[in-house]
């Protein structure tokens, strides 16, 4: 396990590592794949950082793409947000920006996808950006308006939700890390290698323990991000920029449900699933996922 410039777990790609001051913070970023590759941004998602994307980055490494990963605010080697902002859409869509215009310039034509709050990112981003964008790939995304836990309601109310959060957050969170090893995030957790499964305990155990306000930049996070309808943003993304969407129909994290919401405003997007994956499905199904990601790429031709 190697650790970034916060002490912090990085992915396999770390020698490329470097830090940036941006608008609200420093911002961790790897940049990976040949240098004359085609530019990709690849937004990671809630809890895992830069260090759950190894597998996602080699994949398109493999197809020619030079690859752009960054650990969001409050998220692995990046600061926390300064002056108090919130952990909102706005946030991380111009952090995203702000970053990629950084490597690979302020005209710089990219191909973006994010997973989980990622893909809630990347949507947004395209919706905003769309002529910066030539294809979008959206993996089990954030914002389409799915059902919300009891214990998520909860912790997403103002004060309250933060108050709770700081009192017992920790603790219950590690306790769950400790005991359900991130099973929620799984619909067939015996197809993960039960070494990778240590790893991302242990690395999010140390983010947690290590950078205790992590609690609150989570909190914050959730209370602030528009995880009801972000996705109707996303309606003003013109049908020249290709959309694909990847989905687990198992996903109980991020319900495969919220693709009928998402059809609703991006009525070009390409849905591909996969029937028994779960959020992580890319990790559960690493072959079909990759191969479904490719099919999605053939019939799609970026703008």
């Amino acid at each position: 396990m190697v650790l970034g410039p916060l002490g912090i777990p990085t992915g396999k790609h770390r020698a490329s590592g470097k830090t940036v001051a941006l608008s609200a913070g420093t911002t961790y970023y790897e940049l990976t794949g040949p240098e004359d590759g085609k530019p990709f941004v690849l937004v990671h998602g809630m809890t895992w950082w830069t260090v759950s994307l190894d597998t996602l980055v080699d994949h398109l490494v493999e197809r020619g793409y030079r690859v752009l990963t960054f650990d969001l605010y409050g998220r692995g080697n990046s600061s926390f947000a300064l002056g108090g902002r919130l952990y909102n859409n706005w946030l991380f869509v111009r952090q995203t920006l702000q970053i990629t215009d950084h490597v690979f310039g302020e005209d710089s034509k990219i191909e973006i996808a994010g997973y989980s709050l990622g893909g809630g990112i990347a949507g947004t981003f395209t919706s905003k950006f769309h002529e910066r964008v030539t294809r979008c790939t959206l993996i089990a995304p954030a914002g389409c308006g799915v059902e919300v836990p009891t214990m998520g309601k909860i912790v997403r109310l103002p004060y309250i939700g933060s108050a709770i959060m700081w009192a017992v957050g920790q603790k219950f969170i590690l306790n769950k890390l400790k005991t359900e090893r991130f099973a929620d995030n799984f619909n067939r957790l015996d197809l993960v290698p039960t070494d990778f499964i240590d790893h991302l305990v242990k690395c999010v155990e140390m983010l947690f323990t290590k950078r205790e306000q992590f609690v609150y930049a989570f909190q914050d996070t959730l209370a602030s991000f528009d995880f009801d309808t972000e996705y109707l943003k996303w309606s003003v993304i013109p049908k020249s920029v290709p959309v694909i969407v990847l989905w687990g129909e198992a996903d109980a994290v991020v319900q495969f449900t919220g693709a009928s919401n998402l059809k609703k405003s991006i009525a070009h997007a390409k849905l591909l699933t996969i029937k028994d994956g779960g959020h992580g499905f890319a990790l559960e199904f690493p072959s079909e996922f990759a191969a479904l990601w490719d099919k999605g790429m053939k019939e799609t031709t970026p703008k």
